[in-house]
């Protein structure tokens, strides 16, 4: 199995701060092979790939339309349209300019779809697996496309996450990580922790990163390469 490590900036050795710089980077026994970015592309500033990406692979995420402010009703508003057609309709003209510009970088540009964002759910994965979004490639990120009422069918929901990307060549490498509810959030969120520490079963995460190994390279958290043999 290929393993990269996500190393977040001040999250690994100096070696590895160095080379992920100012973003997380997966990073290989090669080096540095894609830049993570966060940003939010539908948002009215747009995003703008960085001049010296580091890597050969720029990650990020499809994005949300933003609320006008803190009202709830605002909230709910923002996401309905961030899963209507103006949603859809953003995106495609964000993602045409981003491609634009990694094409001129000379970098590859993958999807890192997440819950709440115009490509956040299975039906979304469907819809890149069959050539239907501009998006070439993903990194495929189960804990970010898990929400808290998801976590008692987590298994089933990463099975149907993987199953229409198979065979297809879309998943340009899988991050398998646990996850916990988010204290900071009353559990209203979830933040990723390593593979023997999250409230998903172990053996489950780690059979699945086994069948997304066969589809690529395999990513995990500093320390979580050993319980993948890498």
């Amino acid at each position: 199995m290929n393993v990269w490590t996500l190393i977040e900036p001040g999250n690994g050795t100096a070696a590895c701060d160095a080379a992920s710089g100012v973003h997380p980077v997966l990073l290989s026994a090669d080096g540095p092979e894609a830049v993570w970015l966060g940003g939010n592309p539908l948002s009215p500033a747009g995003l703008t790939l960085p001049a010296s990406p580091q890597a050969r692979v720029v990650a990020l995420l499809t994005g949300s339309i933003e609320p006008g402010s803190d009202d709830p009703a605002d909230v709910v508003d923002a996401a309905r349209r961030t899963w209507s057609g103006e949603g859809r309709e953003r995106f495609d003209s964000a993602w045409a300019g981003l491609r634009t510009q990694a094409d001129r970088l000379g970098v590859a540009l993958w999807a890192r779809p997440h819950a709440g964002d115009v490509m956040g759910d299975v039906p979304a994965l469907r819809q890149i697996a069959a050539g239907k979004t501009g998006i070439d490639r993903i990194l495929l990120d189960p804990a970010g496309l898990l929400t808290p009422g998801m976590l008692g069918e987590a298994e089933d929901h990463l099975q149907r996450m993987i199953e229409p990307l198979e065979g297809t060549a879309r998943i340009g490498a899988t991050l398998v990580t646990n996850v916990e509810p988010e204290i900071d959030t009353g559990g209203a969120s979830l933040r990723r922790v390593p593979i023997s520490a999250g409230v998903l079963d172990s053996a489950v995460l780690l059979a699945f990163a086994q069948r997304a190994g066969r589809a690529g390279p395999v990513c995990v958290l500093p320390g979580d390469a050993d319980l993948l043999g890498g």
